[in-house]
């Protein structure tokens, strides 16, 4: 079975020096001297880099999230016929529903939810996560949902976010939205990382690595969001971290 969009199963991080900058001395020595043994996650799964790799990496950690916070809920669903992503899907209607609140008639990109949920409601495992996050149709739809989803709330909440987006040159959130959250293919900056995250009201923690150091952030940087997902960033692209059991299905 290919999976183009997300790799299965993870590999050793250590398959790094032979993915990244193979024959750059530099980017080989921050990769054996500090990354590999600073970082207590041993496997990673490669994302497509087609410029949605952030939401197709984010997208996966947020949902098996769910999947293993009910796992491990002791009065979890598995008597009953309820889907063990409920509490997602019930987040999720409840942001279309402030985005119609918003923009009135939405008919003509439902579709898009409609994919999305639809899709969502017949996962109840980590193996059925990766078909998911490969089906081409069902990505699509996700990855402009979720774009959706990033600019409605940066927008809300344009009073936080104004200042950072004018800093990087644009005239307003809506400007900055319009032309780097909405349009597909558009790699998701810090700011709409911020915005992705405080939607769903989690966080993701990210390993920045290039030739001149690698270090770790978590954004947004609060001690009352769970982090939902653990990504490794090297320069333009994204990619998937997890523990060395990471290849045991939820």
């Amino acid at each position: 079975t290919k999976f183009p969009l997300l790799s299965h199963p993870p590999i050793p991080i250590t398959q790094l020096t032979k993915i990244y900058n193979p024959d750059n001395d530099l980017t080989q020595k921050i990769l054996n001297e500090e990354f590999f043994p600073k970082c207590s996650l041993k496997y990673m799964r490669e994302v497509a880099g087609d410029g949605n790799c952030f939401i197709r990496a984010f997208t996966f950690g947020l949902v098996r999230y769910y999947l293993k916070s009910n796992a491990s809920d002791d009065v979890c669903s598995s008597t009953t016929e309820e889907s063990p992503l409920a509490s997602l899907l019930a987040k999720l209607k409840d942001i279309r529903e402030r985005i119609e609140q918003v923009e009135g008639d939405i008919s003509h990109i439902e579709f898009f939810y409609d994919t999305f949920v639809e899709a969502l409601e017949d996962v109840d495992s980590a193996e059925q996560l990766v078909m998911l996050m490969n089906d081409k149709m069902a990505s699509d739809a996700i990855i402009w949902w979720q774009r959706m989803i990033c600019s409605w709330y940066l927008q809300q909440n344009a009073s936080q976010y104004e200042i950072f987006a004018q800093g990087e040159g644009f005239s307003s959130i809506k400007e900055f939205c319009e032309k780097n959250v909405l349009p597909v293919g558009v790699e998701m900056e810090n700011l709409s990382i911020m915005g992705m995250c405080e939607a769903f009201g989690v966080s993701v923690e990210i390993w920045y690595v290039d030739s001149k150091q690698s270090y770790k952030v978590r954004l947004p940087d609060s001690d009352n969001l769970p982090t939902v997902a653990h990504l490794l960033f090297r320069p333009g692209h994204y990619d998937i971290l997890e523990e060395e059991n990471g290849n045991q299905e939820e």
